[in-house]
């Protein structure tokens, strides 16, 4: 019976091998496979046991999850707030016209934003150009990297995708 992590130390597991990954003829393969379980020799060293190495593990991670918690209290709704929420209301943020609208995850990152600004105006005017040229009957038409509906299921050729510089 394993009562704690320590306990698994040293013991060893043998697994089969899959054989569909191997060779049925070649005998280099072993048939199984030992696995020793235990902590790198640094770890133990460091920690002192194995034991207490998960002990302070999970202990950090605790911490770091609450204080995850705490910092984005109030702005993620749970699961019961979401089906408590009227679906027929609207938002009552007020967004100024002409700003940038929440549809790029930028962290804030004002550079990052103008650059992936940039790409996907670029992005559009490709594909708008060469759509345009699909509808004034040209067949040899390349549409910008992205745009996989019109490469696998029309034949279109496509280009690869090579990011901006920050605008």
């Amino acid at each position: 019976m394993i009562s704690a992590v320590e306990d698994l130390f040293g013991t060893s597991t043998a697994v089969k091998r899959p054989r569909e990954y191997l060779a049925q003829d070649d005998k280099t393969n072993a048939p199984t496979v030992k696995f020793r379980m235990g902590a790198p020799k640094e770890a133990v060293e460091l920690f002192g046991s194995v034991t207490e190495m998960a002990t302070q593990v999970a202990t950090h991670l605790a911490k770091k999850i609450k204080a995850a918690r705490r910092r984005h209290s109030g702005r993620f709704a749970g699961r019961m707030r979401v089906l408590a929420t009227n679906p027929h209301s609207r938002a009552k943020t007020y967004e100024k016209f002409g700003g940038r609208v929440p549809r790029l995850t930028t962290a804030g990152d004002l550079a990052a934003a103008k650059r992936l600004i940039a790409e996907m105006r670029a992005f559009r005017k490709a594909h708008r150009i060469a759509l345009e040229a699909v509808k004034a009957g040209k067949r040899r038409v390349t549409f910008p990297a992205g745009t996989g509906k019109m490469h696998f299921i029309y034949g279109y050729a496509r280009e690869v995708y090579v990011p901006l510089p920050a605008a």
